[in-house]
């Protein structure tokens, strides 16, 4: 029969491990149905998609940002429009645009209320990757977090031309937002 203290040695490292991961994962907030949109200019009109299929996860003890947004679920109102979006960004080859980064401003992830954030990461779409520095915010309260960030980008820098039907010629620069709320991950 084992000696209690040996029992207890070998517990012990078994009880810290088990409880840094669960503190780690206490800092870990997700979400499966976040807004996204990008709005986009042309020569005779603008227009807006939306998506509410944002899927993110952010750690804040790690400080790391994570979102994806599959192209197939953005409308713009149109549906021939919709069609020749996804048609121009290839959906069957590239079905998301992707967001991967780390906050790299200083952040108190125990802190309620809402902070400026500044992240640096990878946004992918239409398989190019690019690194990209992004301003947003979060704000805390308690379980929940709730994350905005806006940011342009040019979408021939993803290899997208920018199409034009009858004259109407889309602009190259388009605007991205996100806005959604997360929960905390048990």
């Amino acid at each position: 029969m084992m000696n209690k203290k040996v029992i207890s040695l070998f517990l012990n490292p078994f009880f810290f491990f088990y409880l840094l991961l669960n503190n780690v994962n206490a800092q870990t907030f997700t979400t499966e149905s976040g807004h996204a949109e990008f709005k986009a200019k042309a020569s005779l009109n603008s227009y807006t998609g939306n998506s509410n299929q944002l899927k993110g996860t952010i750690n804040l003890k790690q400080k790391t940002v994570y979102f994806s947004v599959p192209f197939e679920s953005i409308d713009t109102g149109i549906k021939k429009r919709n069609k020749h979006m996804k048609e121009l960004i290839e959906t069957d080859k590239y079905p998301n645009a992707e967001f991967e980064g780390k906050i790299i401003s200083d952040l108190n992830a125990e802190k309620d209320g809402s902070q400026k954030v500044t992240v640096k990461g990878n946004f992918k779409m239409h398989g190019v990757s690019r690194e990209i520095t992004v301003e947003g915010s979060l704000r805390r309260n308690g379980d929940k977090l709730t994350a905005e960030a806006e940011w342009k980008v040019l979408i021939t820098d993803y290899k997208i031309t920018p199409p034009k039907i009858f004259g109407n010629k889309v602009q190259d620069e388009h605007t991205i937002i996100i806005k959604t709320d997360l929960e905390k991950k048990d």
